[in-house]
């Protein structure tokens, strides 16, 4: 949920349809797109995607929570499979659970809303 409310954030600060499943993953992609600081990405051609995506990756909070983002899209991954798609995970829950990730994560974010 905190995904999806950060995504709704976005599109409401650029006067976006926040309803748009084409600008809910507009969004999602220019998170994905700064997080992993992509250069040449390009989104089959669809002109009209690739200049909503560019504008996006100025977005203010897009820059600032790109990292924090993607942490939440694993993270939901590994909620989704029950923490046992991979080695890490398996590792991490020695240390953290998904809970204490979440909570992290939600900090950060928190902290940069203020």
């Amino acid at each position: 949920m905190l995904q999806e409310n950060i995504i709704t954030c976005v599109l409401e600060k650029e006067n976006m349809d926040w309803g748009s499943e084409i600008s809910r993953n507009a969004v999602s992609k220019a998170f994905k797109i700064t997080s992993e600081k992509m250069e040449n990405w390009d989104c089959n051609n669809e002109k009209d995607e690739n200049s909503l995506i560019r504008n996006l990756l100025k977005n203010e909070m897009v820059v600032a929570l790109s990292s924090d983002f993607e942490k939440l899209r694993f993270l939901r991954n590994d909620l989704n499979h029950g923490g046992y798609l991979t080695d890490v995970n398996r590792q991490a829950k020695s240390s953290l659970s998904i809970l204490d990730k979440f909570e992290k994560i939600y900090s950060e974010i928190k902290n940069y809303l203020k």
